[in-house]
């Protein structure tokens, strides 16, 4: 038999075995042969047929890959994505779109600069995308609380989760509130913030190390923001004290690439770890 022959013989196989077996069972059948890695590359000139593409939809992420990419490289840049993308936690309920092969390398990197960044007691690092009701938000950076009284904040959709089991952290919500702050020239000024809750007070002081970026919309009909940046609006390490359930990520400015997301689409995406501040 050929090798195209063998080729389509294992390609028979690739997309059960990607659908069942998962990753390790990939890696281990692809270093089998010569022939096998060929048949990998070969079912990979058709990017949705792609074993390591069936793997990373598996695992929650759907890359719409926009790209003509030869077999080789569709092959090559899906499975190091794989790899990158495996020690974060993400939600299981729905698949997290991913715009083209750039939009999974950027990923890739914010990953990897947030698990450098994180210490390793932070063990648990979660992928999370939250959404506001734009009109909300709009509703509160208009308000005035110099002037008038102060609106509730605007709140994101919920996670719940067992995010740290010590700390007691099993709900997550970001929310956008206006303030009366003090100006150099001490004056009072409108101030917008976006803080992150973790459903209720913790019991202990810990550290959360943070980083969220969000994009400009490509379309009326773009409801996340998939033209993204390749820096992160916040990445910082922060101290939530004993007892608080609320803690400051950023200040947002009028214009800037934060606030248009925020009052446009209403998506940011964030990268989060916990840990207690006595284990580190």
């Amino acid at each position: 038999m050929g090798f195209l022959g063998q080729a389509f013989d294992i390609d028979g196989l690739l997309g059960i075995v990607a659908q069942y077996a998962g990753a390790f069972a990939l890696c281990a059948y692809e270093s089998t042969t010569s022939g096998a890695l060929r048949a990998f590359v070969h079912a990979s000139s058709n990017p949705e047929q792609a074993p390591w593409y069936v793997a990373v939809c598996q695992r929650g992420l759907k890359v719409d890959i926009q790209e003509t990419c030869s077999g080789a490289e569709v092959h090559h840049r899906l499975k190091h994505f794989y790899g990158a993308l495996r020690v974060v936690c993400s939600p299981a309920n729905w698949q997290w779109p991913v715009h083209g092969l750039e939009g999974a390398k950027r990923l890739e990197l914010f990953v990897s600069s947030f698990c450098q960044a994180c210490d390793p007691k932070m063990q648990q690092k979660n992928l999370l995308e939250f959404a506001f009701d734009p009109e909300k938000v709009r509703a509160v950076a208009a308000s005035d609380p110099t002037i008038g009284p102060v609106l509730p904040p605007a709140h994101s959709g919920q996670y719940h989760g067992d995010f740290h089991p010590v700390l007691g952290i099993r709900s997550l919500e970001l929310n956008v509130s206006g303030e009366a702050v003090f100006a150099r020239q001490r004056n009072l000024e409108k101030a917008l913030f976006l803080e992150l809750r973790v459903g209720r007070p913790v019991n202990e002081g810990a550290w959360v190390q943070c980083m969220l970026w969000c994009g400009e919309r490509t379309s009326h009909d773009d409801h996340r923001g998939l033209a993204e940046t390749g820096q992160p609006d916040v990445d910082l390490r922060l101290r939530l004290p004993s007892g608080c359930a609320s803690i400051s990520l950023a200040r947002v400015f009028h214009g800037s690439l934060l606030y248009r997301a925020l009052t446009t689409h209403g998506t940011v995406r964030v990268l989060l770890a916990f840990a207690t501040c006595t284990s580190m």
